[in-house]
C-alpha cells in the first residue's frame, strides 16, 4: 500500500507543469539556496534520471540528505528507500 501511494505521489510530482529547461533551473536555484523541497526535487529527478538529468544515485542521495536535514518527510521516506535497498549507498 505504502509503495502503491509513493508510486502515485512520484508520478504526480514527476509530471508537474515544469519544463524541462527553465524550471529545472529554478527548481536548482531554490534548491542552492537551501529549500528542502526543491532540493528533494532535484534528488528524485537524479535518482530517476528525470527532466534531462542523467541518473545518478550518487547525487540523488547528495540532495535527499539536504533535504531530509531540513526534515522534508518525502525526502527522508526516499533517502530511506536508498539505505534498505543498498542503492548508491550499502545496504542496513
Amino acid at each position: 500500500m505504502k509503495r502503491s501511494i509513493l508510486l502515485l505521489l512520484l508520478s504526480v510530482f514527476a509530471l508537474s507543469g515544469y519544463s524541462q529547461n527553465k524550471g529545472t533551473e529554478k527548481i536548482l536555484a531554490k534548491a542552492e539556496d537551501g529549500n528542502a523541497k526543491a532540493q528533494y526535487r532535484i534528488g528524485w529527478y537524479y535518482g530517476n534520471g528525470a527532466k534531462g538529468f542523467e541518473r545518478n544515485e550518487l547525487k540523488a542521495i547528495e540532495w535527499l540528505e539536504k533535504s531530509a536535514e531540513n526534515n522534508y518527510h518525502p525526502a527522508q521516506y526516499y533517502l530511506g528507500w536508498f539505505y534498505f535497498y543498498g542503492h548508491g549507498v550499502k545496504k542496513i
